[in-house]
């Protein structure tokens, strides 16, 4: 991790120790503390200031500077970091810890451009090793609680597949699983996906009820969620587990 991040990594992490705004909106958003914890979130409050990077530090610390405008974009915001498949920290995920206000933006190192970088999937690597299957969600909120009952998820962050995520994909997996939202896009980033790849893979669409995975959490809990994967995945009770 690049000095400059782990600063700023830091920071965030001891601020949302004590944020509590922060920490009833990502309990709301279906996020238990374990989770907060392996998925190293944090947060700034609109007070605090996050760590001076001087310019010339670096060539990714000046990106950071410019990006940002030297550290103001962060303040108000909750921080989630984005890792490479190997599990180095190559950029972060701001959101509003708000249910009204939907600010969403997205850093990245510009070399980590040519990775696959996918949210959570430094924590979903040993699990897909293992299973050689992957689910996809859109969204980071559609993540947490679909990882509690499947930990090789992880977040594309759109409703498509951009090149280095399907080549991820491709590389790791035999069996890909997608619980994107349950609306146009998501099923047309599911069935172009399929047709590329449907003869090489076995790809599985995830019905739920609900707009996307965190609007289905809120509505049934991690039971009833874990009972719609079920469903769509393995009906006949097949596969065991």
């Amino acid at each position: 991790m690049p000095k400059f991040m782990r600063r700023i990594h830091q920071a965030a992490k001891a601020n949302l120790e004590r944020g509590d705004r922060a920490w009833a909106y990502l309990r709301s958003r279906g996020v238990d503390p374990e989770q907060i914890n392996a998925y190293g979130l944090g947060w700034f409050p609109e007070d605090e200031w996050p760590p001076y990077v001087e310019e010339g530090e670096s060539e990714a610390a000046d990106q950071y500077r410019n990006w940002s405008g030297k550290g103001v974009r962060l303040r108000g915001k909750l921080f989630l970091p984005l890792h490479d498949p190997a599990g180095h920290v190559v950029g972060f995920q701001l959101r509003t810890p708000s249910h009204e206000e939907k600010d969403y933006s997205r850093f990245q190192i510009e070399r980590s451009k040519a990775q696959a970088v996918l949210f959570g999937v430094r924590q979903a690597m040993p699990h897909i090793w293992e299973t050689g299957e992957v689910y996809l969600v859109e969204g980071s909120f559609d993540l947490f609680p679909m990882a509690r009952i499947r930990p090789n998820t992880v977040a594309v962050g759109t409703s498509r597949l951009m090149g280095r995520q399907r080549e991820f994909v491709r590389r790791f997996a035999d069996r890909v699983c997608f619980a994107f939202d349950m609306d146009e896009q998501g099923e047309m980033g599911f069935q172009k996906f399929r047709d590329d790849y449907g003869s090489e893979l076995e790809v599985i669409r995830v019905t739920f009820d609900g707009n996307d995975v965190a609007d289905a959490w809120r509505r049934v809990g991690d039971a009833g969620l874990e009972e719609a994967v079920r469903l769509s995945v393995d009906p006949l009770g097949l596969r065991g587990g």
